[in-house]
């Protein structure tokens, strides 16, 4: 991640390089057992960015709190730590979908649930009809599963 430290409570997520969603028509993302998932539509343009952050980036980089704190650092909400966005966009709402805790509205703002099981994840899939995303969340632990929209 640009601009982490090894110092977990210093930083800055203000330059993430994301996936520009604006040529693609489905989106579907690896397993998240603690990562976050952020996206942003800009204002003037709509386009879409997104990217999948992980709480350790496995060379000793990893942030307090682990996934819920990765979550309110990416949200801006951790003293010292710049909140996220993405480096070439526009004006819009950096928004984080993350293990117990989110930036959107209730009752999303919980996230999705903190892992408690080998079997436990989360998976992120969209698609784009007329020009207009829609991004859901799929919650697997064991054989209970749950989909929510979250954009």
């Amino acid at each position: 991640m640009p601009n982490r430290t090894n110092d977990p409570a210093r930083g800055s997520f203000a330059t993430i390089t994301g996936s520009q969603l604006t040529t693609y028509d489905v989106m579907i993302s690896t397993m998240f057992s603690g990562c976050s998932f952020c996206f942003k539509q800009e204002n003037a343009g709509g386009r879409i960015w997104a990217a999948h952050i992980m709480p350790d980036d496995g060379v000793g980089h990893v942030v307090a709190g682990a996934g819920t704190g990765l979550a309110r650092q990416l949200a801006g909400l951790v003293p010292n730590v710049t909140g996220g966005d993405f480096t070439g966009s526009t004006a819009g709402n950096f928004r984080v979908f993350g293990a117990g805790y989110s930036n959107l509205a209730a009752p999303l703002n919980t996230g999705y649930p903190v892992r408690t099981a080998l079997d436990e994840f989360m998976n992120i899939i969209g698609f784009r009809t007329n020009n207009v995303w829609r991004i859901w969340s799929q919650h697997i632990n064991g054989a209970n599963k749950t989909v929510v929209q979250v954009f």
